[in-house]
């Protein structure tokens, strides 16, 4: 009997210890990143976007070809080396990007980090009674159910004192999440095709790494979000008054 490929996890156990724990280090490097790359600006409130476009398309161009190299996906420990590197570009990448990182930011990140694992563990079993396609629909609905009647709570509780647009760039957040992770945890547990991707744990881990960039860059920018709705709305409105009015 031939020995099993080098790199390949010998249990269950192993394969999520490698999966998760490769995605909670990225995840820990690109916040180390934000905060060290916020130090060395002299500027806050610049950011070094040339620096930041370079390192997107060199981390996208390679994860682009890795994935469609059968070959390399499955060579260790070159499939390893080449996410790391992927994974360490776009982390550089959203620190050079994004800017004003100060210690309350860390809300941000737990907030996304509390999401994924929220609706990983949602993802991590599927009802035999139901496909993957209809349980992440039905989820993803009471998600937006509850995340509109909470905010339908929050609105009247405060009076109309508080920024409701603000709140509803995070349940928008809470709500784009929510069947995306679903999905893709219900493929790393094997509940969709019948086989987990135990070939492809660094993939994985990359991925789940841009599942959080992408959630984090957007919750950093909720003020801009909220007042660009704001503008929306009061644009609307306007439009709608002199509508009216002919």
């Amino acid at each position: 009997m031939s020995d099993p490929p080098r790199g390949l996890p010998q249990s269950l156990r192993n394969y999520y210890l490698q999966l998760f724990g490769a995605a909670l280090a990225y995840i820990l490097f690109a916040v180390i990143m934000l905060h060290a790359i916020e130090a060395t600006r002299e500027h806050p409130a610049e950011r070094n976007s040339l620096a930041a476009l370079i390192l997107y398309v060199l981390g996208l161009g390679i994860f682009l070809i890795y994935v469609n190299i059968l070959w390399l996906r499955r060579k260790y420990p070159v499939n390893w080396a080449v996410c790391t590197t992927i994974a360490v570009a776009l982390s550089l990448g959203n620190a050079f990007l994004l800017i004003a990182q100060d210690p309350t930011t860390l809300v941000h990140v737990l907030e996304v980090i509390a999401l994924m694992c929220i609706f990983g563990s949602l993802g991590s079993w599927q009802p035999r009674h139901l496909s993957p396609v209809r349980y992440a629909t039905i989820v993803s609905f009471g998600v937006l159910l509850l995340t509109g009647i909470a905010l339908v709570l929050v609105y009247f509780i405060s009076k109309g004192k508080v920024d409701i647009m603000l709140y509803l760039v995070h349940g928008l957040l809470t709500v784009a999440m929510c069947p995306l992770m679903i999905f893709q945890v219900l493929v790393f547990n094997g509940l969709i095709w019948g086989v987990r991707p135990i070939l492809d744990i660094p993939l994985c881990s990359v991925i789940l790494l841009m599942d959080f960039l992408a959630a984090y860059t957007f919750v950093d920018a909720d003020d801009e979000i909220a007042h660009a709705f704001e503008i929306l709305s009061e644009s609307n409105l306007h439009r709608m008054g002199r509508m009216l009015d002919t």
